[in-house]
């Protein structure tokens, strides 16, 4: 059984979504239902009570062959299509996500929002300043994510504004996932070429490239001090 299912990221998108749901006719809204086929080979649906069925752990769901180049990581497991693949690949990491091992991360998870509170409390509570949800949520869920992962991490939520180079990157990444979907073999040749070239056809990348450049960096110096 092939599904293709998708997480909306942008207001816009969302909104076409919900719009397509409930199409307006004139004066009267007309329901259409919770599924819509928003292409050829894709259908969206807005329905809570069908997450469990549809993400079930019984039901052998393959990816799209296509979507695998979407982050220029085919043998990746979450770019996996084929479920028998895909399988034993993500069993490797089901010790990552049981309830003994995020019980025990916990702690650390509730003292970096507890940071994350205390700065909101003096830079933006009361002071009129503008404060970019999207920003600060990818800080504090980056932040989570690497310290889990790997035992360290960047201080992401300490970025000036929350504007952190990483979140950046994974904002500019996203413009090219829709290319890449269609055309993979841009990304091949965007692999061979010179970074500052690369940055040229595509300013969105620099971020990406730059991201790359200070963790590579960041990681010789906790390196080199570990040893």
């Amino acid at each position: 059984t092939n599904c293709t299912t998708s997480m909306v990221s942008h207001e816009s998108m969302g909104e076409s979504l919900r719009k397509q749901h409930w199409q307006a006719d004139m004066a009267t809204t007309i329901i259409v239902g919770p599924i819509i086929r928003i292409s050829p080979n894709e259908i969206h649906i807005r329905d809570a009570s069908f997450f469990e069925e549809m993400f079930s752990n019984s039901l052998p769901w393959n990816k799209p062959e296509h979507l695998q180049y979407r982050f220029d990581n085919a043998l990746g497991t979450f770019s996996t299509p084929k479920h028998e693949a895909h399988k034993p690949r993500r069993a490797a990491l089901n010790p990552f996500f049981s309830k003994r091992a995020i019980t025990n991360a916990t702690p650390m998870m509730q003292d970096k929002l507890y940071k994350l509170c205390d700065r909101l409390r003096r830079e933006y509570q009361g002071t009129g300043k503008v404060l970019r949800l999207d920003w600060m949520w990818g800080c504090i869920a980056s932040d989570i994510i690497v310290h889990y992962c790997f035992n360290d991490g960047y201080g992401f939520i300490n970025a000036p504004d929350f504007r952190s180079v990483f979140i950046q990157a994974m904002f500019d990444l996203l413009d090219m996932v829709h290319v890449l979907v269609q055309f993979p073999w841009v990304g091949v040749i965007l692999n061979r070429l010179p970074q500052k070239v690369v940055e040229a056809v595509n300013p969105g990348l620099k971020s990406i490239n730059h991201y790359n450049r200070v963790s590579l960096i960041f990681n010789y110096t906790t390196t080199q001090c570990h040893c």
